[in-house]
């Protein structure tokens, strides 16, 4: 089941969604560096930069970070991947 935890955080709401101990927000500018980081060091495929808009999601247990994902706009369209998912 999962609840939902609005927090306050410069000047907007944040939404968290919260299960078995477990949340997972959107970063807020302030942990876009560190974010950012982690990518970069611990990432496959390495990462520099988003190109265009992008959201940055972390998912965390007591106040550490266990995973990260991030969405840019150029994930939405995708000529080749819309044909082979039909």
């Amino acid at each position: 089941m999962h609840d939902d935890d609005h927090r306050v955080q410069q000047g907007r709401r944040r939404r968290s969604i919260r299960t078995g101990g477990v949340s997972v927000h959107l970063a807020g500018r302030h942990e876009f560096a560190k974010w950012d980081e982690l990518m970069r060091t611990h990432h496959e495929l390495g990462f520099r930069r988003f190109v265009g808009r992008g959201l940055r999601h972390i998912v965390e247990r007591d106040g550490q970070w266990l995973c990260l994902a991030g969405w840019q706009t150029g994930c939405f369209k995708s000529a080749p991947r819309d044909r082979w998912v039909g």
